[in-house]
């Protein structure tokens, strides 16, 4: 092997390299801290996906919003045929929108996160068989055919522990707000891989308490159902017909994908700055074990390099044969922390989350970005300390 190239260095200083690539594939520590700070985030913004086809048209506590939604009711706006139009009563799943509707007992149904955090998302409840079955169609859900039932994700039967037949009461520390116990009568398989579709659809004959008599309090506009080919289609009629209703009727609140995605954004990265302090600590503890042990390469391969120089290779030669033996380490450790990365989401998932109904993405571009920071906090120093050691090194001083 030529003795000036890359990889005759690092073959010939086995255990040195080893050391180094170890250190450089620790920076997937970074990368599994980023995952799990950003788990309640890609979780709920997966969830809202079920908001591109339908939306809830809801009245506030700004005067004449209630106006407002009786005037919608007749508008032309809601009698699209891309879309249909549901009365519904509350809201499962959050006690925000239950603040937001001016609605004192708010029911929900939650679930616990990864993190440990009470998680949910606006849901409709319906009260009525033929509300639901048409909902249930579009959507392609289960039918619920009995009174004071719930029907709900797998993973989210996981995440509360429940199986089909339990009795769902406000004695569970996820549910509340239940006039009379409800039974699980059946699960679903979630639309969106790996989360725990916050979504619990009802049936509300005689579960929960009723609305004001005469005057409603939200409607649910659904997009029209069709093919694959349609469902884009309807869902940007949707979209079209959301937009014209925001801009005509200001004091309802409108309840769609966009009004959801904000929420998210704002709620669920709130507290990522804070993580970043751990990653931050990370990254430089490898860096300076990196510099230990690259220094200490350095100090042995002094003489060598201002061989080089003294038989005829410039400067920036000898640089770049440093530069490329660091490059060649620092994608070796790169894969060797993807595979453990990949090991690792691997047995979490089935050993601690799976049984819990959650499970821990492989991917996050917040933790790609964590690893990519801590991979350059590593090699930037490296990359600084060769430049000056070459520069510097001359074979007259042997």
């Amino acid at each position: 092997m030529n003795p000036f190239s890359a990889l005759c260095y690092i073959r010939e200083n086995k255990a040195r390299s080893a050391s180094l690539v170890f250190v450089m594939s620790m920076s997937m520590l970074t990368y599994l801290l980023g995952l799990y700070t950003s788990s309640s985030y890609v979780d709920h913004m997966k969830n809202i996906e079920y908001f591109k086809d339908f939306a809830i048209i809801a009245t506030s506590e700004e005067t004449d919003s209630k106006k407002q939604l009786l005037e919608l009711l007749d508008s032309e706006l809601v009698r699209h045929e891309k879309m249909k139009i549901i009365a519904v009563d509350y809201f499962a799943d959050s006690t925000i929108v239950g603040r937001l509707l001016n609605v004192n007992d708010a029911t929900g149904v939650f679930w616990k996160t990864m993190m440990g955090f009470r998680g949910g998302v606006a849901s409709p409840v319906f009260h009525s068989p033929e509300d639901f079955r048409i909902f249930a169609d579009v959507i392609g859900l289960p039918y619920i055919d009995e009174d004071k039932s719930i029907i709900m994700g797998n993973k989210l039967a996981k995440n509360l522990n429940l199986k089909i037949g339990d009795s769902v009461s406000n004695d569970h520390e996820l549910v509340f707000g239940f006039k009379s116990d409800l039974t699980l009568v059946d699960t679903y398989d979630e639309i969106y891989y790996g989360v725990p579709s916050q979504y619990t659809f009802f049936r509300v004959d005689s579960a929960f308490k009723p609305s004001a008599q005469g005057q409603p309090k939200a409607v649910l506009l659904l997009r029209e159902d069709g093919n694959e080919t349609d469902i884009e289609a309807n869902r940007s009629e949707l979209g079209h017909v959301i937009d014209r209703i925001k801009d005509k009727y200001d004091k309802l609140k409108c309840i769609d994908y966009e009004y959801n995605k904000y929420g998210v954004i704002k709620s669920q990265t709130a507290y990522w700055p804070i993580f970043m302090v751990p990653m931050l600590m990370i990254g430089a503890v490898l860096a300076l074990v990196s510099i230990g042990i690259f220094s200490v390469a350095l100090e042995k391969r002094e003489y060598e390099l201002s061989v080089f120089k003294a038989i005829g290779f410039s400067t920036p030669q000898v640089l770049r044969k440093c530069i490329a033996e660091l490059l060649i380490l620092n994608f070796t450790g790169i894969i060797t922390g993807v595979v453990l990365i990949f090991i690792t989401v691997a047995s979490v998932n089935d050993l601690l989350l799976s049984s819990r109904g959650l499970e821990l993405q492989y991917y996050s571009g917040f933790a790609l970005i964590s690893y990519a920071l801590c991979d350059i906090a590593i090699l930037v120093p490296l990359a600084a300390m060769l430049v000056h050691k070459i520069y510097k090194c001359d074979v007259v001083g042997y």
